[in-house]
């Protein structure tokens, strides 16, 4: 192999493990990882704060109000989907946690980076219950919804999915039961896009670097890769070294 093709072997090689190890994974709240919580709401207090370390935190409409942590002999019809655990909410008076909050919707969850997508899962126990899931951008405006309905004792996933970043998003029950539940936040970080990955096929390798070739040869507007609106040796150099470090 003569030293072009070393160098050339040498950006492949780094530009594709760069992009596998910068691709983002989704992360996982499963309602277990906060020790062992009650039976009962008189027992406890709404989630708010426990995750902050993880980068959410959950709050209800009004101070002290919100879903608590139950274990699943809470009696609401349905077992956890994994573990013991789950987000619950009970809509009746008598309802009450410790500090006299309240377990009702809606549920503000709120994350310190912006998510490309999140998804949970809800179920209203032995009935069956629809949910909409409201995601919200960093400015407070709407992204989008979704909105879905669990089967009486089962769940149904909810999610939702932006280029943009989602900020927080608000869950609420829709058709008015008693009580209901959620389950198994998954989130994934927004990731900045890769300007290596000059084809956008999401992968960052040997073909990247001939589309910049071809289109640098031809003088093409798209490969003024430093913006600057000149396609010169500059603009060679900037992708040469993007496509070394990867994404």
């Amino acid at each position: 192999m003569n030293h072009r093709r070393c160098i050339v072997a040498t950006l492949f090689s780094a530009a594709s493990l760069a992009l596998l190890a910068s691709r983002a994974s989704a992360d996982i709240i499963t309602f277990e990882e906060i020790g062992v919580q009650a039976i009962n709401f008189e027992q406890t207090t709404a989630l708010t704060g426990q995750y902050t370390e993880r980068g959410v935190t959950f709050s209800g409409a009004i101070f002290r109000d919100g879903g608590g942590v139950l274990d699943q002999d809470s009696n609401f019809g349905v077992n956890a989907r994994s573990g013991r655990q789950f987000l619950a909410f009970n809509r009746v008076p008598q309802a009450v946690y410790a500090d006299g909050g309240h377990p009702l919707d809606p549920e503000n969850i709120v994350f310190t980076a912006l998510q490309a997508s999140v998804e949970i899962y809800g179920s209203g126990g032995e009935n069956s219950s629809t949910f909409r899931l409201e995601a919200y951008d960093a400015s407070g405006q709407l992204l989008g919804t979704d909105t879905r309905t669990s089967p009486a004792f089962g769940w149904q996933r909810i999610s939702f999915a932006s280029d943009i970043g989602i900020q927080r998003i608000i869950l609420r029950e829709t058709t008015n039961n008693t009580s209901f539940l959620f389950d198994d936040l998954s989130f994934t970080a927004l990731t900045p896009p890769c300007e290596a990955d000059f084809n956008h096929d999401d992968v960052v390798d040997f073909f990247d670097y001939l589309d910049f070739v071809a289109a640098f040869a031809a003088a093409s507007a798209s490969a003024d890769f430093n913006h600057d609106d000149v396609v010169d040796f500059f603009d060679y150099l900037d992708f040469v070294q993007e496509f070394s470090i990867g994404c």
